[in-house]
Parts: structure tokens; C-alpha cells; sequence
């Protein structure tokens, strides 16, 4: 796919149905658990900035409490995101509803703290259809990601849903293929490059996407030319990217995303979605999304 030749033919059409359609082109940017800066990770503050900013979809990973509602938090553990302790599968609602979203910097100096954890229906509240959503959910099985599909058909979310899943801990690829929400929900599959290469089933998983990480782009290559030959995008986590090549000047940073999107992949995702918005529709990659 040549993201240049093809960018924006059908800019009516949703960032989702991009998504879903190899053959249409642009970059597709994802902010990592919502705005960077300032703005504690995965608040309704920072996810509502990242929608105002312009960014295509929203990554977020999904855990649950103590009595499996699912909530919106980068890792189970609350010490090192917030002013609780433990870990939130052990905490009842009320527990966690008290709990305030921050972080501390080297000097000790604390920010965010007068956020509160968002469970899922305070988050689709707050995306209101503006963005894709792509969920991961925290050790969840296949019987998970059905029910969730039911509940978000429900509450009237019938597309505009990605499930993001990790081909290391999903289990059965077979009984994947046969679960019925595989049918009716693109997937993104996250694997290594190594992975996509050296499992034939996985490489032959019919997704609409995979998320690769990789050492060197020799890699990169190789599972660019399998997606490429089953019309699947590419994702590829531009924040992990730049610490693997101590990519820190802005300068050094845009190099990478264009290298990037140059040899193929077409989604990126990333905490500091701005810059990479503005490098993108420099690029003449990336427009406002049609909502």
C-alpha cells in the first residue's frame, strides 16, 4: 500500500472504515491512554484532550475490580499511577471510586491528583463515538471479549471498536478463528516480528491489523511483507521505537516516524500524540478526522 498515492481518495469515510479497508490510505494515529504532558495517563482529562487534538483512535487497556467491572488503567498496579496501593482486582467499587489519578516527578512534585479512575461507561461517554476505540483487555479470555462485545452492541457501539490482542497470552488461535466476535470486530494482533515470522498460523490469521515490535528494522521488513501479502495494516508503537533507537531531539524523532510509515506500517501509536499529528499532516499523511 503506498500511503502517499492513496492518502485521503476517500476522505468522507471514517477513520474506523479506513481502518477496516487496507486499500485506503493516510496514517491512522492512536494516542497511547490518552494526551500526554501533565495529564495523569488514562484520565477522562487526558483521553478528552487527545480527541480535541485530533488524534484517529484511542489504545487503552481494560482491567477488572474486585467484582469484574472493567476499568481504564495502564497496569494493574496502583502505587506508580495513583494515590492507592495494591492492585485494582482486589479493590471494590467504592474503593477505587475514592482513588485519585497522578504522578510524581523526580522532585517529588505531584500532578493530576484531582482525577478519578474511569470505568467503561465513563469512557464511552467520554469518546462519544469521536474516535476509535481500541481495547486490550487485561488478561482477558475469548469468553471476555464476547461479553464485552455484547455489552458495547448495547450501548450503541456496533463499530468503531478495534480489540487489541497479544498473541502471547490470548491462547488457542484456533479458538479465536471460531469465536464469533472475531467475525464482527476487527482485531489488531500484537506480537514480535520474530513471532509473526516463525508462526505460520499467526501470520496466516486473517486480522485487520497487527501491532509489531522489533529490534531492527530488518525485522520490521519481514512482517511488513507478510501483512502486506494478507492486506492487513501494520501498527507500530512509536514511543517503545524511539527509546530502542534514543530518538529524544524532535528533529531525530520525525526522521523515525517518516522511516516508518515509508516502509509500510500505517498506524502509529503514541503518549505524545502532537508532535506526531503535526508531522503526519505535514507529511500531507493525516487530515482532521471526518466524525
Amino acid at each position: 500500500m503506498d500511503l502517499q498515492s492513496v492518502a485521503f481518495e476517500n476522505a468522507p469515510r471514517t477513520a474506523w472504515h479506513r481502518l477496516c479497508n487496507y486499500d485506503e490510505g493516510g496514517a491512522l494515529v492512536f494516542s497511547r491512554n490518552g494526551l500526554g504532558g501533565a495529564m495523569p495517563r488514562c484520565s477522562a482529562t487526558a483521553i478528552s484532550h487527545a480527541i480535541a487534538a485530533g488524534v484517529d483512535g484511542l489504545d487503552v487497556d481494560l482491567h477488572r475490580d474486585a467484582q469484574g467491572n472493567w476499568v481504564v488503567l495502564d497496569e494493574p498496579q496502583l502505587d506508580h499511577q495513583s494515590d492507592g496501593i495494591g492492585l485494582i482486582g482486589e479493590l471494590e467499587p467504592e474503593k477505587w471510586r475514592q482513588i485519585h489519578l497522578g504522578w510524581t516527578d523526580e522532585n517529588g512534585f505531584g500532578f493530576g491528583f484531582d482525577e478519578r479512575i474511569v470505568d467503561l461507561n465513563r469512557l464511552l461517554e467520554v469518546i462519544d463515538h469521536k474516535a476509535i476505540l481500541c481495547l486490550r483487555l487485561h488478561g482477558g479470555t475469548v469468553q471476555d471479549y464476547e461479553q464485552l462485545t455484547d455489552t458495547l452492541v448495547m450501548a450503541g457501539w456496533s463499530d468503531g471498536i478495534v480489540y487489541r490482542l497479544d498473541a502471547g497470552t490470548i491462547g488457542s488461535l484456533a479458538a479465536l478463528i471460531e469465536a464469533p466476535f472475531f467475525q464482527s470486530v476487527p482485531v489488531m494482533m500484537s506480537s514480535t516480528a520474530q513471532q509473526l515470522e516463525a508462526n505460520p498460523q499467526l501470520a496466516d490469521l486473517r486480522v485487520h491489523a497487527h501491532e509489531v515490535s522489533f529490534q531492527h528494522f530488518t525485522e520490521l521488513y519481514k512482517a511488513l511483507s507478510i501483512c502486506r501479502t494478507k492486506k492487513a495494516r501494520v501498527c507500530v508503537n512509536a514511543g517503545h521505537i524511539e527509546e530502542r533507537f534514543g530518538a529524544t531531539d524532535l528533529q531525530y524523532r520525525r526522521a523515525l516516524w517518516r522511516s516508518l510509515l515509508d516502509a509500510g506500517a500505517s498506524i502509529l501509536t503514541t503518549r505524545d500524540v502532537l508532535p506526531v499529528l503535526r508531522a503526519c499532516e505535514d507529511w500531507g499523511l493525516h487530515k482532521r478526522k471526518n466524525l
